[in-house]
């Protein structure tokens, strides 16, 4: 049990290492997410983040680790849901830094909503 504390406390470490920068998750239950991450959960598997936005399919990124550095290349095909202000994710596979460029590539994309 002890042991099992120790790795939470050095994941949160790693995690709030990213404190207010914005961030992509791939979420065991949600997909695909870009925000700014601004709270974690106490054993850091809830991630609070502002101006999120779901990435619902892109195109011109091989994974997600491709997609956080390089943004996709083919922006006009993929699926970039509308920005919401503020979004609470409860547990998470993948967590990497977004890039200055592939931030400006993702939130350039549309925001798609349900008309």
């Amino acid at each position: 049990m002890e042991n099992e504390m120790q790795i939470n406390e050095q994941e949160n470490k790693w995690v709030n290492r990213l404190m207010g920068t914005y961030i992509l998750i791939r979420s065991n239950m949600s997909g695909v997410w870009v925000g700014k991450l601004v709270g974690t959960g106490a054993q850091g598997n809830v991630l609070a983040l502002e101006d999120a936005r779901r990435i619902r399919y892109w195109a011109g990124a091989i994974d997600c680790s491709d997609l956080a550095v390089n943004g996709m290349k083919k922006p006009d095909e993929s699926l970039v849901m509308v920005t919401e202000l503020f979004k609470v994710l409860n547990g998470w596979d993948e967590l990497a830094p977004l890039t200055p460029e592939a931030k400006e590539i993702i939130y350039g994309c549309k925001e798609h909503q349900y008309e």
